[in-house]
């Protein structure tokens, strides 16, 4: 009260702008609880459920595929002096024939890719083609999901031209802003994104394509691949076979199994990396399960230490795998577009964590994740947006009559 009085002393008539720079304070608090939040996570106490239900399902490319003779493969015409990814010597790639996948493909290749108005993915692998000269191969989930049964928008492709050829290529057609480079610390290990990150997505979209250089990918150590399933490629010229890089990610695809590329147990720290221990879960919640316990329980026990001791590296993941985010490291926040389906992204895949953790789930995991914010970004005039507008006009008027 002593305050408020001396403070009316000295200001006789300007107390009431004191209160609404108050609210004004208080709304902008109230919109930043709106728009950015600690994710808070409900499991059920006892049931827990993914798509289990549907694993190990007979699917029509399961059933149609037939092996091929790799020596038969050719590269087209203009690109045999390429080497060829199936040839490498230290893999035993194999290749498979399925009208399914073949179908499936195709509708893939005329989906449209974000913010680069009417154009497919037919238009953009085309264009690179003639303009690069660039090779582009489908790979990884977009080939997987064929054997699934599940149209898939989500488009990772790998390509014969430096990544530097490709955004150079990629900008000059479509500009900066739509050939992002997605990067380690060295280019050579990173990808190029085409596509708008912020462009609202129709059913008919892809999720944009994320390209890849196909040296790093095709030609490396079978440790280099991640999950077998994963680890599939479609040649879309002439030859049109799935290309099975480990062996057995046609068989593991079809039976939802999750091996690691290489039996050989002594391998496996050389081919573990936090992403890759991670993405496990990205297989779980799709109903696939460990090819034996040695699998289950070496990921496992290794997700743990890694969240324990690089609990970034798990909030990261979290943010891009699962909340579809960007990950901002300066306040350990994750930017999302769209945050309508979060909810359900969230509680899917935390499930499965705690399926296979347990209580380590729910005293150590779920707290780092939960340390994590999002942040909502949307166009959309909310109220809390409306009264944000409001009060920073207020708060304009307020400091225009503290300055006169």
């Amino acid at each position: 009260m002593r305050e408020m009085t001396a403070l009316k002393g000295h200001y006789p008539f300007r107390a009431p702008a004191v209160v609404l720079l108050y609210v004004y304070v208080s709304s902008i608090g109230f919109l930043a609880g709106s728009i950015a939040h600690r994710i808070k996570i409900a499991l059920p106490a006892e049931t827990v459920s993914v798509e289990t239900g549907v694993s190990r399902r007979a699917t029509a490319a399961c059933e149609d595929y037939s092996e091929v003779n790799i020596s038969s493969l050719s590269l087209p015409r203009g690109f045999e002096s390429l080497p060829k990814p199936w040839n490498d010597g230290t893999l035993h790639v194999r290749a498979y024939l399925s009208a399914t996948v073949s179908s499936g493909i195709e509708r893939v290749m005329n989906l449209t890719v974000p913010g680069l108005s009417d154009t497919t993915v037919r238009d953009v692998f085309e264009y690179l083609k003639v303009q690069g000269p660039c090779l582009i191969f489908p790979f990884g989930g977009v080939v997987r999901d064929q054997f699934l049964g599940k149209s898939s928008n989500d488009v990772d492709a790998e390509i014969s031209c430096s990544a530097n050829r490709v955004r150079a290529l990629c900008t000059r057609r479509w500009g900066v802003d739509n050939c992002q480079d997605v990067a380690d610390s060295d280019l050579r290990s990173g990808y190029t994104y085409i596509g708008s990150e912020t462009a609202s997505v129709s059913a008919g979209d892809t999720e944009g394509i994320d390209m890849a250089v196909w040296d790093i990918t095709f030609f490396a150590k079978l440790t280099d691949f991640e999950y077998t399933a994963n680890s599939l490629a479609y040649d879309l010229y002439g030859s049109e076979v799935i290309l099975d890089f480990t062996s057995t990610g046609v068989a593991d695809a079809c039976s939802k199994t999750i091996r690691i590329p290489t039996s050989n147990v002594s391998q496996w720290d050389s081919w573990k990396t936090d992403v890759k221990v991670y993405r496990y879960w990205k297989l779980r919640v799709k109903g696939f399960s460990p090819v034996d316990s040695a699998t289950e329980t070496y990921i496992v026990n290794t997700a743990k230490s890694s969240i324990v001791h690089r609990g970034e590296s798990f909030t990261m993941f979290y943010c891009s795998y699962i909340l579809d985010g960007s990950y901002i490291d300066l306040d350990n926040s994750c930017s999302i577009n769209e945050c309508s389906h979060v909810e359900a992204q969230v509680q899917l895949y935390d499930q499965s964590f705690y399926l296979d953790m347990g209580s380590f789930w729910n005293q150590t995991a779920k707290p780092v994740a939960e340390s994590l914010y999002q942040k909502c970004e949307s166009s959309a005039l909310t109220p809390s947006l409306f009264w944000f507008l409001i009060m920073n006009s207020v708060a304009a008027c307020i400091l225009q009559n503290f300055s006169g």
